[in-house]
């Protein structure tokens, strides 16, 4: 009994760690996904250097941001 126990209980640990890891994935592209609009909305030129990353304007409502991570992010205004 108390081997079935033990194997309920580090099933239930394993599957909660995996979520916490996906939530934090999730939370990280919709944080990155925010800081690339707001970097598009404060962009004046059509190729802005920011603290976390850059601009560039590829037509007038697409803007590509290119994050220091390496990531790209395309941003429709």
């Amino acid at each position: 009994m108390s081997m079935v126990v033990l194997g309920v209980l580090c099933g239930t640990m394993t599957g909660y760690q995996y979520y916490l890891k996906r939530q934090r994935m999730i939370n990280m592209k919709l944080t990155n996904q925010l800081i690339a609009e707001s970097m598009v909305k404060l962009s004046t030129e059509h190729d802005s250097q920011f603290n976390y990353g850059w601009t560039t304007k590829i037509s007038q409502s697409n803007w590509s941001v290119t994050m220091k991570n390496g990531e790209n992010i395309k941003v429709i205004i």
